[in-house]
């Protein structure tokens, strides 16, 4: 017989014998096929909006528009589909009103962060980046301005790890 039980770190000894235990997802997204039907509209309608305002500019935007147009498919594809999650986690924003960090989710549990200071140094190298690579795509016609939306930084994991539950 299976048994879940608590231990002594220090000892490896079992101190309690647990009932039960919360696995959260170890993705992003739940797969309800209803969210993804709505996602795929949502993405679909933006990036058709964006791929407008790009043939309006003119004939030096219309491989961009071009560029655009096949992404908004191959991403539609993806959604309908269920499949490439791992990719589709860049486009939450296109699935739930309001995004939280995985972080915000843990309940009654403890979130143990090592080292705050260089993964605040991380976050910042890293929404720096993001930035210029963003403009670049952009200009290439490979997302549109509302994808930027899903970029996080320092500041969420701040917000996110800030309380009683949190332990650095």
């Amino acid at each position: 017989m299976d048994s879940i039980r608590t231990f002594d770190i220090d000892t490896q000894r079992s101190v309690e014998n647990l009932k039960f235990i919360e696995v959260y997802p170890a993705e992003q997204m739940l797969a309800d096929k209803s969210i993804f039907n709505d996602a795929a509209d949502n993405l679909y309608k933006e990036y058709t909006a964006q791929v407008k305002r790009l043939v309006k500019k003119g004939d030096d935007f219309t491989e961009a528009a071009e560029n655009l147009t096949k992404r908004r498919d191959e991403l539609c594809e993806y959604i309908r589909n269920v499949s490439n999650l791992q990719l589709l986690e860049n486009y939450l924003h296109y699935f739930y009103e309001k995004n939280r960090v995985s972080l915000g989710l843990h309940g009654k549990g403890i979130v143990i962060v090592d080292d705050p200071d260089r993964i605040c140094e991380y976050l910042d190298t890293r929404s720096a980046e993001t930035k210029d690579d963003f403009k670049v795509f952009l200009e290439r016609g490979q997302v549109i301005p509302k994808d930027m939306e899903l970029v996080s930084g320092k500041e969420d994991f701040l917000r996110s790890t800030t309380g009683n539950r949190c332990t650095y």
